[in-house]
């Protein structure tokens, strides 16, 4: 028989909403960024047009490991750790409230894997709110 774990109520199992499509992921390279030491945050309002389509819009993150970062199972657990990240850091500022939906990449680096996970969480909150703050590098429109 085994026992079960006590059910912690704070803690919410539900993943955030992703970024699945190749033109999202390029359209957020034209976006805003905001930079650390361990990953990269892109970011970019979401589109109107798929505001036709679901009646409340979310935000969503996608998250890019690529080979240069390491083997399969490194990678894969770079994209775990960073979802928990994206996570904690999304309750945490809740961003969606305060400046609408948005769509956000995270570019991982291999730091991530050693990295502590609060100071983790931490950099990921203060790249978002360098994101919504003017204070990241991106496309600024000039008239």
């Amino acid at each position: 028989m085994v026992a079960s774990k006590p059910h912690n109520s704070s803690f919410d199992h539900s993943p955030l909403p992703t970024l699945k499509k190749r033109a999202d992921f390029l359209r957020l390279r034209q976006g805003k960024k905001a930079s650390g030491p361990s990953f990269t945050l892109q970011c970019a309002p979401r589109l109107q047009a798929e505001s036709n389509q679901s009646p409340k819009l979310a935000s969503r993150v996608g998250y890019t490991v690529t080979t240069r970062v390491g083997n399969a199972v490194e990678r894969n657990r770079i994209r775990r750790r960073l979802r928990e990240v994206a996570k904690q850091g999304f309750v945490s500022r809740n961003p969606e409230q305060k400046y609408g939906p948005h769509d956000y990449v995270v570019l991982a680096r291999r730091s991530v894997l050693c990295g502590d996970f609060q100071s983790l969480v931490n950099e990921f909150t203060r790249a978002l709110d360098r994101l919504h703050t003017n204070r990241s590098k991106g496309s600024r429109k000039t008239h």
